[in-house]
């Protein structure tokens, strides 16, 4: 069994100190309130592989990513589909903040070593009820996630299994990279089978097409 690393959260490691500036809490949680979220917070080292969450697990808290890298999925029976990747100062688990479910309905797994800031669910629920600033910004983050996620699927539904897998290396790009130069050499991050898992498609396909890319020059693959 997998056993987590709990990191002391010392004062370098406060939300006001924060190198995060994308983080709703960071940007729109008052000073007084920060310190609460500090007392309460847990930072946590998850290794590479780890679940930071499991759909069926009960929600007791949203996560934000200090630094790191982590997919979120969920599976139906013995595949898994990618709907999103996350990385720095971005949150986890904020589908599991439902009046009506008290469970997470997808997963999440590091894809690197990642430290990731846990935020007791009632401590998220009280700031989103008494901050109109944040709960607002959260508001706007659904929607764009919402809005995002249902304009993947519907182009998904009219593309072909190269137009899938191209636009799968340009959702790791977008996510992981700001920008990439020519010629520049990157780490996807991700094996062909997760790549797959965006693509709707297997880790062989995932190959055949990486190949043909090679063969045109439009990318090389190392390892």
């Amino acid at each position: 069994m997998s056993s987590l690393q709990f990191k002391k959260v010392s004062e370098k490691n406060n939300c006001e100190y924060c190198l995060a500036t994308n983080c709703l809490i960071s940007k729109y949680v008052k000073l007084e309130s920060l310190n609460n979220i500090n007392e309460q917070k847990h930072i946590i080292l998850f290794k590479k592989g780890q679940y930071i969450f499991h759909e069926t697990n009960p929600v007791n808290a949203i996560y934000f990513i200090k630094n790191g890298k982590t997919k979120i999925f969920f599976s139906r029976g013995n595949k898994d589909q990618i709907i999103r990747l996350a990385t720095l100062g971005e949150i986890l688990g904020h589908r599991g903040l439902s009046s009506t479910n008290n469970y997470y309905p997808i997963s999440s797994i590091a894809l690197i070593d990642s430290d990731v800031c846990f935020i007791p669910k009632t401590l998220i629920i009280e700031l989103l009820q008494n901050n109109s600033s944040l709960s607002y910004q959260f508001t706007l983050f659904y929607a764009e996630e919402l809005m995002q996620s249902e304009k993947r699927w519907h182009s998904f539904s009219r593309l072909g299994l190269r137009e899938k897998v191209i636009r799968a290396l340009f959702m790791v790009f977008n996510t992981f990279y700001e920008n990439i130069k020519e010629g520049e050499e990157i780490d996807l991050f991700l094996t062909r089978k997760e790549i797959g898992d965006i693509a709707l498609t297997s880790p062989e396909q995932i190959s055949r097409e990486f190949s043909w890319l090679k063969e045109q020059g439009i990318i090389s693959v190392v390892g």
